[in-house]
């Protein structure tokens, strides 16, 4: 397993604050449209067209938002599981940046 470095800076941030968060950087990235369904089963990219460069930029724009740095490898749209590619749900995206927020510098990420 390989080991993340990272700061912790939020002292309190819950999946509200994620969601929201996470719903503000994806309307930016559509450029403010907003999109028609939104359930925690929406997948970001095949749903909502977003690729992999919008993942990088909604990185960024979680981590200024919530004050948490989300490190360089961690893609928050696409994950690789058993060797596969794997678009993420809006319910995977808000845990996944929720388990940053909580793990301590030098922290394992699942």
């Amino acid at each position: 397993m390989v080991r993340y470095s990272y700061i912790h800076f939020m002292t309190t941030v819950d999946a509200n604050a994620v969601e929201a968060a996470l719903r503000g950087g994806v309307e930016y990235l559509l450029r403010g449209k907003k999109p028609a369904t939104w359930t925690q089963n929406t997948i970001l990219t095949k749903d909502l067209g977003l690729d992999s460069e919008d993942g990088v930029e909604l990185a960024c724009f979680l981590s200024e938002s919530l004050g948490v740095e989300i490190p360089d490898i961690v893609n928050p749209l696409i994950g690789a599981e058993k060797g596969q590619c794997h678009h993420r749900t809006l319910g995977e995206v808000t845990a996944l940046i929720l388990e940053l927020c909580m793990k301590p510098a030098g922290g394992r990420l699942s």
